[in-house]
């Protein structure tokens, strides 16, 4: 998360069966959302976690993460992905 030149990498951490949540965004992205920003969103996911729709609240913490960091970090065009989108499901 923390390999990237704008440090605007983002870790959504999401365990159903642990019942474990936690979402993160490295320095730059931090700084420019605090920590209210990161409480609201998973409260949001917990939110739809009790009602039974995980996938609801990863799409939509998704979402609303990609939205901060089109506003903050808009593409360029020589933007690269520097972090892999690979989903671990381990």
């Amino acid at each position: 998360m923390q390999a990237t030149a704008d440090r605007n990498g983002v870790l959504i951490y999401l365990a159903v069966e642990d019942h474990q949540l936690a979402i993160a965004g490295d320095a730059g992205v931090h700084a420019r959302v605090g920590d209210e920003y990161w409480q609201r969103i998973r409260d949001a996911m917990v939110e739809r976690l009790r009602r039974g729709e995980p996938r609801e609240a990863v799409v939509h913490a998704v979402g609303e993460v990609g939205q901060v960091l089109r506003r903050y970090f808009p593409r360029r065009p020589d933007d690269r992905n520097e972090l892999s989108d690979r989903v671990s499901l381990t």
